[in-house]
């Protein structure tokens, strides 16, 4: 079984919703998505239930949970982006992070059943090309390319 990694926002507002509980139905969403991967055969790593609620935690510093995502990204087979991932830039860094590994990007409209999945790139693979949109600005930062 194939790991995709969920990449999309969790401490950015990406809807209409009220402004005080935005990061749980950022979590919901990722939840819902990583059950799409899931009825697609694939292995979902979804960060956000991951580190749910340690955002309230003042003595870690964010980055590093952002670095502990990126170690999980480097990790996955392939990368799904989910809606509202161009507004978030942890999730552009994660992108970024896939495309420097040459780990295939997906889109919940071009993630293929896990067992049409090759299980190495060079095994008959078309990466497909990573979505369009904000995540052209580069948030790479040093150590990030390893």
């Amino acid at each position: 079984m194939k790991i995709i990694y969920i990449s999309g926002a969790f401490g950015t507002k990406v809807d209409d919703g009220d402004d005080y509980h935005f990061i749980e139905r950022n979590i919901l969403r990722a939840s819902e998505y990583a059950l799409v991967a899931a009825r697609k055969g694939w292995a979902p790593f979804t960060p956000h239930k991951n580190t749910g609620g340690f955002q309230h935690t003042h003595d870690i510093d964010p980055e590093f949970w952002m670095g502990v995502c990126l170690t999980f990204v480097r990790k996955a087979d392939a990368i799904l982006m989910i809606p509202g991932w161009e507004k978030s830039k942890g999730a552009i860094r994660e992108k970024q992070i896939a495309v420097v590994h040459g780990i295939p990007v997906f889109t919940p409209e071009t993630l293929p059943e896990e067992s049409k999945f090759p299980s190495r790139l060079g095994e008959g693979i078309v990466v497909p090309k990573a979505p369009v949109g904000s995540g052209s600005e580069n948030l790479l930062k040093e150590g990030d390319r390893q």
